[in-house]
């Protein structure tokens, strides 16, 4: 199997993201309005940019490494820049509370980690031959 660049990596991760921002635009604009859609920009921001850091730093581990530093590697920056982003964004824009902000950045904190993960793990699992 060919083995894929950090860029084609973490380009699949931003499509999957802005493609679930993009079904959520008119649930969080239906929810809370122009807040709404403010904070749901503001959480894939938070949650996607730790992603595409840690493909990108992932891809120059050791491959028999990659697996466990990358997946811890990936949850301290994730937290780290998630939850001061929170802390920021809840200082500087108080109005954006649960509704509006917090409940998209945990939807998409767990959509960017499961995605983040798969890709991860995605050598470890057997694939398949195709028979012929």
């Amino acid at each position: 199997m060919q083995a894929r660049g950090p860029i084609h990596e973490a380009g699949r991760l931003t499509l999957c993201v802005l493609a679930l921002a993009l079904l959520a635009v008119a649930p969080a604009w239906l929810l809370a309005g122009r807040d709404g859609l403010e904070g749901l920009a503001w959480s894939v921001a938070l949650c996607l940019i730790p992603g595409v850091a840690t493909i990108a730093i992932a891809h120059r581990m050791d491959e028999r490494k990659r697996h466990v530093f990358g997946m811890l590697l990936g949850t301290g920056l994730r937290l780290g820049v998630v939850l001061s982003g929170a802390v920021g964004i809840a200082f500087l824009r108080p109005e954006l509370r649960v509704r509006e902000f917090f409940v998209w950045l945990v939807a998409f904190y767990l959509i960017a980690l499961v995605l983040e993960t798969r890709w991860l793990l995605a050598d470890l699992t057997p694939r398949r031959e195709a028979k012929l």
